[in-house]
């Protein structure tokens, strides 16, 4: 259960599709009403008590490893307890108030985000409406006016990093003087280590960064994906012999490396098919503009263009940088080898 705070401090419930929360406006003021425990809407949220609950509070961008330990904690303290264990999230990424899209690199869309959350195991979700009025909060404003306003909480579960408030003024060293005033256990974990280092949102943005799809799908315990909008292009990988589609990703998300991969291309009628995908200047047609484009294979001939419609790529592997080519045979004999590759990657079938 996804259940989102308004502006005036009610829960509106039963959001049980995370795409229906993302889509709703952001509130003009902090979310502050009580939180009930089973769905429930309108005047019926406002008038619900606070609610006795074990709370692991943060933006689980990507949902990652780590966050998946923080997670297991939780529910593992609330089971002891006997009471529900709930995640505390806001309906966007903070930065998204205060960034441009271009320099957000979230590792994955609101919706996606909300929704994985409401998988993970946990009893409740409940997004906060995250605006300035919410932002410009003191530390202990947030914890005694959202906290505290929707739950009785007896335990929460962060990352020994975690901070909020205004300017992010607030620290665990906060959470905890507040806990002990409050009857609060609170737990701010050390971060999950992988290979000597912790696991975090920023680790993983820099590994796309960097075109190390594959560390980065280990710690996220999924191939990165981007949703994308197929758009009409120069048609050039069609007169090459490899059609294509061209990709519009929501600047948002966080960008790959430069370079050619093999994907999974999951299509708007279900189907699935591996894909050859390059991203960046394609160097050996002059000075053009950056694209991401999909080989899509075995796509049917007959099925008709995707123009408008929306695909999610899988990253799996990378295969080479973008390059100049001194020809367009040699073009032609690079893009096929990776076309091999790529079948090969899938061989023993589609995950």
């Amino acid at each position: 259960m996804i259940e989102q705070g308004d502006s005036e401090g009610a829960v509106e419930a039963g959001r049980s599709a995370a795409s229906s929360v993302e889509a709703l406006p952001a509130a003009a003021g902090a979310a502050t009403a009580p939180l009930p425990a089973t769905a429930a809407t309108g005047a019926d949220a406002a008038a619900a008590a606070p609610l006795p609950a074990v709370l692991a509070i943060g933006v689980f961008d990507g949902l990652h490893r780590g966050h998946r330990y923080l997670l297991d904690r939780t529910l593992a303290d609330a089971r002891e307890r006997g009471l529900p264990a709930w995640v505390l999230t806001f309906n966007c990424d903070p930065d998204e108030l205060f960034k441009p899209a271009e320099q957000l690199a979230k590792l994955s869309t609101n919706a996606e985000r909300l929704a994985r959350l409401e998988q993970s195991g946990v009893d409740g979700v409940w997004a906060v409406n995250f605006n300035a009025k919410l932002a410009a909060l003191e530390p202990r404003a947030f914890l005694n006016n959202v906290v505290a306003g929707a739950f009785l909480p007896q335990a929460i579960h962060v990352g020994a990093d975690f901070r909020f408030g205004a300017s992010g003024s607030g620290s665990a060293d906060e959470l905890r003087r507040w806990g002990r005033a409050a009857g609060c256990a609170i737990n701010a974990h050390q971060l999950l280590c992988n290979s000597g280092q912790p696991i975090t949102a920023t680790r993983i943005r820099n590994l796309l960064a960097g075109g190390d799809v594959q560390t980065a799908a280990e710690l996220l315990q999924k191939p990165y994906r981007v949703c994308a909008t197929v758009v009409a292009g120069r048609h050039v990988g069609t007169a090459l012999g490899f059609p294509t589609a061209n990709l519009a990703i929501d600047p948002a998300l966080a960008k790959v490396a430069d370079g050619v991969y093999a994907a999974l291309a999951y299509l708007p009628d279900g189907r699935r098919c591996p894909a050859a995908v390059s991203v960046g200047v394609p160097a050996t047609f002059g000075d053009l503009p950056a694209t991401t484009e999909a080989t899509l294979l075995d796509y049917p001939a007959d099925a008709g263009d995707l123009y408008g419609e929306d695909i999610i790529l899988a990253y799996y592997r990378y295969l080479r940088p973008m390059q100049a080519f001194a020809g367009v045979e040699e073009l032609k004999a690079a893009i096929a080898h990776n076309v091999v590759q790529t079948r090969e990657l899938f061989a023993d079938g589609l995950p």
